[in-house]
């Protein structure tokens, strides 16, 4: 949605511009977030004033009490009971995955499990340095490829600390981003681990 207001308000569009900004406040709403709601508040009475400018202006706001919320919301997510984790790969990604082994030709899983095998290390290295340099636009670059990466293979709960890294970086909270790094590295781990015990 903040895409679209971005967009419509570029374009001079100020109807769409008001119908997203209209979603957002609902959005807003649900999650009783406050300072969201006012930056997207001032946004929707310059886009009811057929003002343009001040549009913009809050669309920086707006995306940051976004980033703000995601990250609250995410860390807010209960703790693991104490008992065994989570299993760190979808079961339906780990039976295709058995399924084609043996075959002659690698499969469409084998080959992501290759790739993430052998493209991972490399990425948590870069994460490193790039955490180390508090290279902000690197560090998100880095964690998306990550997210994605892992999104695909079911392996969620590597992708959801993907895309924490990747939000402390926008807000360029440092200290968390190292914090989720060094979480990132156990849990590739783990997915690493039962990926190769599947194949």
């Amino acid at each position: 949605r903040i895409s679209e207001v971005a967009t419509s308000a570029s374009r001079g569009d100020l109807a769409r511009a008001r119908q997203s900004l209209v979603a957002l406040k609902g959005m807003c709403g649900l999650l009783g977030a406050a300072q969201l709601s006012d930056a997207v508040a001032v946004a929707h009475q310059a886009a009811e004033s057929g003002d343009i400018a001040p549009i913009a202006g809050e669309l920086g706001r707006i995306e940051q009490a976004f980033l703000e919320v995601r990250l609250a919301v995410e860390q807010a997510t209960p703790a693991e009971e104490a008992g065994a984790p989570p299993p760190p790969i979808d079961g339906s990604f780990l039976e295709q995955l058995r399924s084609g082994a043996g075959a002659r030709r690698p499969t469409m899983a084998t080959r992501l499990v290759e790739t993430f095998l052998a493209e991972t290390p490399g990425w948590m290295s870069d994460l490193d340095q790039a955490t180390e340099k508090e290279d902000g636009p690197a560090v998100q670059r880095l964690a998306q490829m990550l997210k994605a990466t892992a999104s695909i293979i079911g392996a969620q709960g590597l992708a959801g600390r993907a895309g924490q890294i990747e939000a402390s970086a926008r807000l360029t909270r440092f200290d968390e981003v190292r914090d989720g790094v060094a979480e990132a590295r156990r849990e590739a781990e783990r997915v690493s681990e039962a990926l190769r015990s599947s194949m």
